[in-house]
């Protein structure tokens, strides 16, 4: 697009002004909270589904704990197979910045945990207080409750 920056990857970046701007063309990386979230949906309402048009190792830490939960996950090349198998099994789960299981997938994988066979910890890593939304669910019956940074269910 014309910009002169310098720096990328130090710590400090430089940019100096240009007369002028061109137009250009990006492809913004698919969303993995989008995908980590319907892929959460189909582990917790049971069925398949495929995501198209994912980067799958973006997705790699909400698939592991998935798979962990007793779910089938099937990476293609661009491309995920989600599938429920019947009952969900308990896991624990603990945020962390990225690559690690993302803080904004918390609560959607905290609703399918809600579902599981035993007792799941789910401990947050990055912010305080991202747990409000567990006293809504015990609003709608289920057994969780929040102890610190850490929610059981």
């Amino acid at each position: 697009m014309g910009a002169d920056i310098r720096g990328a990857g130090t710590d400090s970046i430089r940019i100096q002004g240009v007369e002028r701007l061109h137009g250009g063309t990006y492809s913004v990386i698919p969303d993995q909270i989008e995908a980590g979230t319907y892929m959460a949906a189909c582990a917790a309402a049971g069925g398949e589904v495929r995501l198209a048009n994912v980067i799958p190792r973006h997705l790699e830490c909400i698939s592991a704990k998935l798979r962990e939960m007793g779910v089938t996950v099937v990476e293609g090349g661009d491309s995920v197979l989600v599938r429920s198998n019947g009952r969900l099994r308990h896991t624990n789960v603990k945020t962390q910045p990225y690559p690690g299981f993302p803080t904004d997938m918390q609560p959607q994988i905290s609703v399918a945990l809600c579902l599981a066979d035993g007792t799941s910890v789910v401990t947050e890593g990055v912010y305080d207080n991202r747990y409000k939304y567990i006293q809504e669910l015990g609003r709608m019956g289920a057994d969780a409750q929040v102890d610190g940074c850490t929610a059981i269910i």
